[in-house]
């Protein structure tokens, strides 16, 4: 069983244990130059926002790239 929560996919494995869940969520941060120089760990800018879509929705990303569906601005 997979489920929203929360900006989170959760995925649930009743079969295996009634409390074994995997919970996957997309945390936003800053992009680092790859200079070789060190850096400090970036902030991080919350959960990215994740949601359900229709079959037909999905249809339609799926003609994007794959940095296109990661990107709020996809267009679809």
């Amino acid at each position: 069983m997979i489920e929203l929560i929360n900006n989170a996919l959760v995925f649930r494995f009743p079969e295996v244990h009634s409390k074994t869940t995997c919970t996957i969520d997309f945390q936003r941060t800053l992009r680092i130059p790859d200079d070789n120089r060190e850096y400090s760990l970036s902030l991080g800018l919350g959960r990215f926002p994740v949601e359900c879509q229709t079959a037909s929705k999905i249809d339609q990303v799926s003609a994007c790239n794959f940095d296109q569906v990661m990107r709020p601005d996809c267009g679809v």
